[in-house]
């Protein structure tokens, strides 16, 4: 059996620990009443905050800026003004029904918790209802869910599997690719290398409908926007006559990575 933990660290890299800090995780679970899985502690700990291969985020819980527990703080607020009931969606993209949820609620004892996201517009949840690790993705209005720990749900999505939904493979040949923000970075820190990544095509386990079944009109989110573009984008959106559930969940995307846009990147 796959120890996938020790396999994404040697896909990662050699350990950082810049900030690891026991007491902030502490404080993090007194804060929202959840204790977040072990592996995703250690990852975190290991080399957040973090960029991965230039659109996947780690904040973490102990730095000001970049800080975990205030990212989960935005984007919870953000998913819970969701007004679901009012949105009229049909089966095939209502996630209360793509993922067999009685109720949908962000934040909660039983709830969805955000803990990473991407460039691209991706949040990942923990699923805090589940008797085992459930991790759910949204991407626009695709709904993914995968039974496994985020260890391996990043070890695959880093080795080019579709972990956010049908067709999504992120896949970059080479090392991973690390980058900090700007406050962090070391200029005399030479590059380190990383052992090459294994290439996988295996599809993901998932349950929403493909992508282009509902790819969403005007859905081009910027990469990295500076936070007066980000405005300026998010207005124009919604002026465009979208779908109610992409103007919200893009009003998620943008608390969850438009502080990552504010800087330039170093790479480690």
């Amino acid at each position: 059996m796959t120890d996938y933990l020790a396999a994404t660290m040697a896909m990662l890299g050699p350990a950082q620990s810049r900030y690891a800090e026991p007491s902030a995780w502490d404080r993090l679970q007194a804060d929202f009443g959840i204790r977040l899985p072990a592996d995703y502690r250690a990852i975190v700990d290991t080399y957040a905050p973090i960029q991965l291969n230039g659109h996947l985020y780690l904040s973490h819980p102990s730095t000001e800026r970049w800080n975990l527990a205030q990212w989960i703080r935005d984007t919870v607020q953000a998913w819970s003004e969701v007004p679901w009931e009012e949105l009229a969606l049909g089966a095939d993209e209502d996630p209360r029904q793509l993922l067999g949820l009685k109720e949908l609620s962000f934040g909660t004892r039983n709830g969805l918790w955000p803990i990473a996201s991407t460039g691209r517009g991706e949040t990942i949840f923990l699923d805090a209802a589940a008797d085992s690790t459930r991790l759910v993705v949204n991407y626009d209005e695709t709904w993914v869910e995968h039974c496994m720990s985020f260890a391996e749900w990043l070890h695959r999505y880093l080795a080019g599997e579709d972990m956010t939904g049908p067709n999504s493979s992120a896949f970059y040949p080479g090392p991973v690719k690390l980058q900090l923000p700007p406050d962090v970075c070391r200029r005399t820190s030479p590059a380190m290398a990383r052992p090459p990544r294994p290439r996988h095509v295996k599809r993901c386990r998932g349950t929403a409908p493909k992508r282009g079944d509902f790819q969403a009109k005007g859905s081009n989110v910027p990469h990295r926007p500076r936070p007066e573009e980000a405005l300026d984008f998010l207005r124009a959106e919604l002026a465009t006559g979208r779908s109610e559930m992409t103007e919200w969940t893009t009003r998620g995307a943008w608390l969850a990575f438009v502080s990552f846009g504010m800087a330039s990147r170093c790479v480690v």
